[in-house]
């Protein structure tokens, strides 16, 4: 076998398994612990202590579920759901990382320049002109692609953590309200503000390997057949062409 063409086959195969194991993660996480917790808010159940919603209420669901329908069955229906909770979710996760990205981008600018190094990514850039020429050149650079696409792949199962983070975050407020002791909320806080520290620093991240390969893309003679589609709105990371004899460009 041709390594090489083994490696092509492994990419061309990446964005399926990327997209469905991203949305199954996202879908269980939601399954799991914040669909319980949407069924007692809903039912408003009386809850005292956030260690008896987790014992009483999530822990106790699955059991229950495992007791009464078995490993196979539960498992089975678990990632179904978690599949279809995950697809529906998915449009949620997009808008909660567009307006937390495009926040966190205000402060970038008021803070200035000790944050110039900043480049914050989000779903929005698929918007840009020339994101579907862009996506066309990938697909002639295999290595390139299988960076950028593993980048996404973590930008976004870290904003689908935050996400449920916080919806979980927003349900235990409202079930216990005013019985969360100052520790709890102290350290519901810190973790939360963790998830998002982790998530803006991948934003970051892929912000800055998606303005690499968009340089490489612009300063690339493929670039001239693969012209914007008229009327398109301009690219949110504004780029520029890598002075011609700077750096190796693979041309295909």
């Amino acid at each position: 076998m041709d390594p090489e063409k083994e490696v092509e086959k492994a990419v061309d195969r990446f964005p399926f398994v990327m997209v469905l194991s991203s949305t199954v993660l996202k879908g269980s996480v939601f399954v799991m612990i914040n669909a319980p917790l949407l069924l007692v808010w809903l039912e408003r159940k009386a809850v005292t202590s956030l260690s008896s919603l987790i014992k009483d209420e999530i822990l106790r669901l699955w059991i229950t579920a495992v007791q009464s329908a078995g490993n196979f069955v539960t498992f089975s229906a678990f990632l179904v759901m978690s599949l279809v909770v995950g697809t529906f979710l998915t449009p949620l996760e997009r808008l909660f990382t567009f307006i937390t990205v495009l926040a966190a981008s205000k402060l970038k600018a008021l803070l200035g320049r000790r944050t110039a190094h900043l480049q914050f990514f989000s779903s929005a850039e698929m918007a840009a002109s020339d994101y579907a020429q862009f996506l066309s050149w990938l697909f002639t650079e295999p290595s390139y692609k299988a960076h950028w696409e593993w980048e996404l792949f973590n930008f976004y199962n870290f904003w689908s953590i935050f996400t449920n983070i916080s919806i979980f975050a927003l349900l235990v407020i409202l079930i216990l309200g005013g019985t969360l002791s100052p520790i709890e909320l102290i350290g519901g806080a810190i973790f939360v503000t963790m998830t998002l520290a982790f998530a803006l620093f991948h934003s970051s991240l892929m912000g800055k390997v998606h303005k690499l390969y968009k340089q490489k893309f612009l300063s690339s003679k493929a670039h001239s057949k693969f012209p914007p589609l008229s009327g398109d709105r301009q690219p949110l990371l504004q780029t520029q062409p890598i002075p011609a004899g700077s750096e190796r460009c693979n041309d295909k």
